[in-house]
């Protein structure tokens, strides 16, 4: 699967988030707080998009910081991201 360079996938976890940034195509891992989420988005550039799977309680502080920032975001169903993916072939 290719990432578009503007998009950055997040998988949301209760301590972390997995990143994959499309420009620099390589993963990264960081905290999940509020102060790791605000350094990160400070480096993220403009004209970004950020998809992300909702995981209630767990992507708070992330969708927080995008608002406020004022990054495009998207926040996914994971079942149907699931059957797309699946649909898909991946």
């Amino acid at each position: 699967m290719i990432i578009p360079p503007d998009a950055v996938g997040i998988d949301v976890a209760k301590h972390h988030l997995d990143i994959f940034d499309g420009a620099a195509a390589k993963p990264a891992r960081l905290p999940n707080d509020p102060l790791a989420i605000e350094t990160w988005l400070q480096s993220l550039g403009e004209n970004r998009q950020v998809i992300f799977e909702a995981t209630g309680a767990y992507d708070a502080a992330l969708r927080r910081a995008l608002a406020a920032s004022g990054v495009r975001y998207a926040r996914v169903n994971p079942t149907a991201a699931r059957h797309f993916a699946k649909a898909a072939g991946f």
